[in-house]
């Protein structure tokens, strides 16, 4: 299924890594016939996924649109230049249009989009108070829970490598956007787990310690952390404002298609086993970090793009915290936090509220389910 989009990628890099680096262009193009060894001369429509590397305004090498906003090429042609003296053309008009509308196609097939998170519906915030909208510089990029009445826990992987000073949370809203609704609260301190990294799922955790604590209400609430890991094929629901479709990985990087208000799916719980083997890469060598610290759900509902950090809740109690969602083409990976209570304890001031808290969000969701 992506053999259409490897097979560019790979020839374009064998032309880039046998062609030779031409440091003086203007001298080059008397030398030769202005065509590819061999070729013959095309139109960029044959190509679409072509891009010019031009350093210092001249057309040094090629490279391959990765994504829509990643060019692909050999570290060779850019090493050692500042990224304003690098530029890359295409025929956007053209490429653009070409990519929106044939790679869906290519890639995956026939599209099938959905109106809201993944196979999910429409909720108000009070059937979920204890979400938060984590807000990176000024982008509302992932979700979290909230744990405590100032602490929030997310992905570290939404956070990392960010100053204090460009992170924000936004709780009491079911908007995705800024409507005037909802506290957009300030945060004093980030704690990331010290086994997190980037090659891996399974530790991908963060705590946002706000600068003040929250005031509970019916809309704001703290969850509490399971005591029991739910078997293989449980039901459970996941909430977020990430993409409704699995095309909006990209899609929505381009045209902010992104759901106007919260979403909610039910999930079961995928084999861990089978997860692995499901998302292992490099002939199945490498497991993405799958391990007994994480948990599945299967492929269909679930998370995609911008769902990271997303709270995954059973009977009123928070099982996980998403990693990284499938887009339903592979099984959605969270951190699982019932390993995580010691290093949630050690990093957060008791919450005074936090006795009766996971009791008063337990009978309330009770209530919403049975009525």
């Amino acid at each position: 299924m992506i053999l259409p989009v490897a097979l560019p990628l790979f020839l374009g890099l064998c032309v880039l890594v046998l062609s030779e680096d031409s440091e003086d262009s203007e001298m080059e193009v008397d030398k030769c016939d202005n065509t590819t060894i061999g070729g013959e001369p095309m139109d960029i429509k044959d190509a679409p996924w072509t891009a010019s590397i031009t350093v210092r305004e001249k057309a040094k090498c090629v490279g391959v649109i990765y994504k829509l906003n990643y060019i692909l090429t050999v570290a060779q042609c850019v090493d050692g230049y500042l990224n304003k003296a690098i530029r890359f053309t295409t025929m956007i008009r053209l490429v653009l249009p070409l990519l929106l509308v044939a790679l869906p196609w290519t890639v995956f097939g026939d599209p099938d989009p959905q109106t809201r998170i993944i196979g999910g519906y429409s909720v108000d915030i009070k059937d979920a108070p204890y979400q938060a909208a984590v807000i990176v510089d000024s982008s509302a990029i992932c979700s979290g829970a909230i744990i405590r009445t100032n602490t929030i826990l997310t992905a570290a992987s939404c956070v990392y490598d960010y100053s204090i000073d460009y992170i924000q949370v936004r709780v009491n809203t079911t908007s995705r956007n800024y409507d005037g609704t909802g506290v957009l609260m300030p945060v004093c301190g980030v704690t990331i787990h010290p086994q997190y990294s980037y090659w891996r799922y399974d530790f991908n955790l963060a705590l946002l310690k706000l600068c003040e604590e929250l005031k509970t209400s019916e809309t704001v609430h703290p969850i509490t952390v399971t005591d029991r890991l739910p078997p293989d094929d449980a039901w459970l629901w996941v909430t977020g404002w990430g993409s409704t479709s699995w095309w909006g990985s990209w899609f929505d990087r381009c045209f902010g298609s992104l759901p106007l208000q919260l979403q909610r799916a039910w999930v079961s719980v995928y084999n861990r086993e089978q997860c692995a083997e499901d998302r292992a890469v490099w002939f199945y060598l490498w497991d993405n970090g799958i391990s007994g610290y994480t948990l599945c759900t299967n492929y269909g509902a679930g998370g995609c793009s911008y769902d990271v950090g997303a709270p995954l809740v059973k009977d009123g109690y928070l099982v996980g915290i998403l990693s990284d969602g499938g887009c339903t083409t592979k099984p959605d990976v969270y951190a699982s936090v019932i390993w995580f209570q010691s290093w949630i304890d050690a990093n957060t001031s008791p919450d005074p509220k936090g006795t009766t808290s996971g009791l008063v969000l337990h009978l309330l969701v009770l209530h919403l389910v049975l009525h």
